[in-house]
């Protein structure tokens, strides 16, 4: 395939239409005289107040909580899609794709010989960009409160909520999508919003919006007797419709069917239900000043003495994905997903890596429809770590110590298959397997010079 840059009119895209663009084809919003330096809307009225409190309950018992309002800059930028410049006669990408992968490209064969004759006479079909003329900035509520209670042994314990919610926030719809049809021959263009246009027209706005809301629980012991840990367990949940605007690169994707945007509401890609952290420092009581060896002579105080252990374990359960089809029924560009199997479940009974979602949970849907499976049903494999590392310091001088220290990453080498590896096209022949996983174990040793 190749691909060439081309500068084009964009009458050529209308050509042999004889009524008038309807108002709305460009929706942009214009840039005139009149227009700030900026070249984007300036809005003066985003009121972000900010409030928190923190008061004694009782001599060992603190209450905080707080609120406040974020708001977002406006994104449109020479290096974000869409903008004006995006759009013909100022920007064209025109494809000129090979028949076959051993046959030379009957209309490009090398640069040498140039563009095709009718290439700015006779362009692809091109790729347009739109801004909602009601563009906004977008902006996030975010509240939490939490109790906190000194139990002693210079260790706090905290019950904390906490919340957001975004509104306004960028998303991607492709307002020229095809209606489905279940009449495999009918026109595709035809079934458009602009039939004039034979291709999508994304449609930047900030017309999305998410919640967040999780309660934690969390031990903190400070330094003492050689000992410290943080222990934290979050129960939380993410909607959204839409987890990641693409504001480089025009994705699109996760709509079953633009026009009811609301079929996609559910969990956030990133939704994390489920994660537990504990952290812990401990200096071993080895050497002079500590519980053993005491009396150590500086030989052996140096080889045993001044280690410390360090230590992270997480474990946290996976996060959703959304099953598609392999072969889509809906005569549309939308995304096509299968129908649910009402009664059966759509995780197996031998659950495993090879065999991780149910494929007799699902099935054909009808002709001209998207299929009724809803978006992030599946939740992948649960990810749990347990990273370690023991180091010394000897010094040198006053000012220069060298460290070493040994490492180890994944120390139970247990598999953690990485989501994005899971094949959730219904119809493949890999369906429902895993093809990665995260790094094993790692081991590895090093001398830090410190000064």
């Amino acid at each position: 395939m190749a691909n060439f840059n081309i500068s084009t009119n964009t009458l050529d895209i209308v050509k042999g239409r004889s009524d008038p663009l309807p108002a709305n084809f460009y929706p942009e919003i214009p840039v005139n005289r009149d227009a700030p330096r900026s070249l984007v809307p300036n809005n003066k009225l985003n009121f972000a107040p900010r409030i928190g409190f923190a008061y004694n309950l009782l001599p060992h018992t603190v209450l905080r909580g707080g609120y406040g309002i974020f708001w977002s800059s406006y994104e449109a930028g020479p290096l974000s899609i869409p903008n004006p410049g995006n759009n013909p006669p100022f920007f064209e990408q025109t494809n000129y794709n090979q028949s076959s992968v051993v046959e030379p490209n009957p209309v490009v064969n090398k640069l040498s010989e140039g563009f095709p004759a009718d290439a700015l006479t006779n362009p692809s079909s091109p790729s347009l960009f739109s801004l909602d003329p009601f563009f906004r900035n977008p902006y996030v509520q975010q509240w939490n409160i939490g109790v906190q209670q000194n139990v002693g042994w210079n260790t706090v314990l905290e019950f904390a909520y906490a919340g957001s919610k975004g509104t306004g926030l960028y998303e991607f719809r492709n307002i020229n999508q095809a209606a489905p049809t279940a009449d495999s021959s009918s026109d595709i263009d035809s079934r458009r919003r602009y039939p004039f246009i034979p291709t999508g027209l994304s449609l930047w706005c900030s017309c999305s919006s998410s919640s967040y809301n999780s309660f934690s629980v969390k031990a903190e012991k400070r330094f003492s007797s050689g000992l410290s840990f943080l222990t934290a367990y979050t129960f939380s949940k993410t909607i959204d419709e839409q987890s990641n605007a693409s504001l480089g690169f025009v994705s699109g994707g996760g709509f079953r069917d633009a026009n009811n945007p609301g079929w996609e509401r559910g969990l956030a890609d990133f939704n994390v239900p489920h994660r537990v952290v504990v952290s812990v420092s401990y200096q071993l009581p080895f050497g002079k000043g500590k519980a053993f060896a005491n009396n150590a002579n500086g030989l052996v105080n140096a080889v045993i003495g001044g280690w410390e252990l360090q230590t992270v374990t997480s474990f946290q359960t996976g996060t959703p994905r959304t099953v598609v089809a392999n072969i889509g029924v809906s005569n549309s560009d939308g995304e096509d997903r299968p129908d649910v199997v009402v009664g059966t479940s759509s995780s197996p009974q031998n659950k495993g890596p090879n065999n991780w979602i149910n494929v007799d949970g699902f099935q054909a849907a009808a002709a001209g429809t998207f299929g009724n499976a809803g978006r992030n049903i599946i939740q992948t494999n649960n990810i749990t770590s347990v990273d370690l590392s023991l180091f010394k310091d000897f010094p040198i001088t006053e000012r220069a110590k060298l460290q070493f220290r040994g490492e180890a990453f994944n120390l139970p080498n247990h598999p953690n298959f990485r989501s994005d590896s899971l094949d959730t096209s219904w119809g493949s022949a890999s369906f429902g397997q895993y093809s990665a996983s995260r790094p094993s174990r790692q081991l590895q040793v090093a001398l830090k010079l410190i000064f």
